[in-house]
């Protein structure tokens, strides 16, 4: 289980974070296929008619003989390491729902990875979520609150609203910084990243979680869950969340000072060491 879990969030946040997250907010994903007239979703194109059937396809097959298709050559071993990969998630996550495993992380991966997914797949999983959600009448958590931002984040991936699930706003509570903070610095990351995807830009729930990221960056240039020695995986995920904002003169400065202070933490092999620990989770995000 524990392979399986670095398998779903290695591919969400290498394909869901890294690539740019302005996709989740309309600008890569059409979202009618699947909560409107339309009967598939595209991460790369527009919705037709026709065009894949009741499929959510992002430019990588996985169908009958699980045939691969690339933007070029060069890519093709890639392509089919992604698509064996969503394959073999599918295959084990046979009811997504609300969780870490087996759940959130898996739905944004598979629709970030350009894997075709059968828009049932994905149908379920939004409402299985919702039922979650109403069955708690939308309180998720009490004291984790990126259990907020991702499941925001995977409704955006899917081209949900994450503004209104089954009548829920997951955004909400997001907009209590305190609260968010109760993670640390791990709390606005998160929240950015689902505020971000859901398209917010300027707008006050954004200028809080920017400015406490922003105050809590280390002399270095990096950022860390606690104490004072940069920690690669956490400056990673803070570049993530930042870079939507990067036009910003003080975010753009915050962004160079970070990736100077992460290339310093590379090591020759290309990996980094996080809380003494060799760690692959900084290079994915």
């Amino acid at each position: 289980m524990r392979y399986f879990r670095k398998a779903c969030i290695s591919i969400a946040l290498t394909l869901a974070v890294l690539l740019p997250l302005t996709a989740f907010a309309g600008g890569a994903i059409d979202t009618e296929g699947l909560f409107g007239a339309g009967d598939a979703i595209y991460a790369d194109a527009t919705v037709g008619a026709g065009s894949a059937g009741d499929m959510v396809s992002a430019g990588v097959t996985v169908g009958a003989g699980d045939a691969v298709s690339a933007d070029d050559a060069g890519g093709a071993g890639i392509a089919a390491v992604i698509a064996d990969t969503a394959s073999y998630i599918m295959k084990v996550v046979t009811d997504p729902g609300i969780g870490q495993v087996g759940g959130d992380w898996a739905i944004i991966g598979l629709i970030r990875s350009g894997a075709q997914i059968p828009d049932s797949y994905v149908r379920a999983y939004y409402n299985k979520a919702a039922g979650q959600i109403a069955a708690v009448e939308g309180v998720l958590s009490t004291v984790r609150y990126s259990d907020y931002s991702r499941v925001s984040i995977a409704m955006s991936a899917i081209g949900a609203d994450p503004g209104d699930v089954g009548g829920y706003d997951l955004l909400a509570p997001l907009a209590d910084n305190d609260a968010t903070m109760l993670q640390g610095i791990n709390g606005p990351i998160f929240a950015l990243v689902a505020l971000a995807g859901a398209g917010y830009g300027d707008d006050p729930v954004v200028e809080r979680h920017i400015g406490t990221i922003l105050e809590r960056q280390l002399a270095d240039g990096g950022f860390t869950l606690s104490g004072t020695i940069s920690d690669p995986d956490t400056t990673a995920m803070a570049l993530a969340a930042l870079s939507h904002y990067r036009s910003r003169k003080d975010v753009a400065d915050a962004i160079d000072r970070a990736v100077s202070r992460l290339s310093k933490l590379q090591h020759d092999t290309g990996g980094f060491t996080s809380f003494l620990l060799r760690t692959q989770k900084a290079c994915r995000r």
